[in-house]
């Protein structure tokens, strides 16, 4: 929450035309992005999260993954609510896939949440140490992203995330 109180900001070179915004919704705060893009491939929506950590407690009587598996709910929700455009999803989501340590009940979650046309681009990715990422990309029937390499989480003796970063390329799909 450095910065302006934000865990999740979008960039993009093209315009946005909407920001989108879940009403009142207080567990996804600072943890959520949504807009609207004009690209070269059309109108897309994009949604940036970051999902709770196991550990996060964000209400007094949480439990270990309850916020998470309630972010995902509620992100489901939003999702489903309108299917009018390809929609990207990107971000934290603290869970490796395929499945790694975290509960099954709490990945099969996820995946009720990534079913129908969303494909995760990023599964099974992992680092030049082997380590695989929590930070993933999912796109909708129509748009296809391609990993095309990753950021390092430290330059030297530089730690600069503790996260690998991701960077790809998006198309159309036909």
């Amino acid at each position: 929450d450095r910065i302006g109180g934000k865990k999740v900001i979008l960039w993009s070179r093209y315009p946005w035309t909407k920001r989108i915004q879940p009403e009142a919704d207080t567990l996804f705060g600072s943890r959520f992005a949504a807009g609207i893009l004009e690209t070269p491939l059309g109108k897309l929506r994009v949604v940036g999260v970051c999902i709770p950590y196991a550990n996060s407690c964000q209400m007094a009587a949480s439990r270990r993954w309850q916020d998470h598996q309630e972010y995902l709910e509620r992100l489901q929700a939003f999702l489903v609510a309108d299917r009018s455009m390809p929609t990207m999803l990107l971000g934290d989501f603290n869970q490796t896939i395929p499945r790694r340590s975290q509960p099954e009940r709490v990945f099969q979650a996820l995946m009720r949440l990534l079913t129908g046309d969303m494909t995760v681009a990023t599964a099974g990715l992992a680092d030049s140490e082997g380590e695989p990422t929590i930070d993933h990309v999912v796109c909708s029937s129509g748009l296809h992203f391609r990993a095309e390499g990753i950021f390092p989480k430290t330059i030297g003796d530089r730690r600069l995330s503790d996260h690998f970063g991701i960077f790809g390329s998006l198309e159309k799909r036909s």
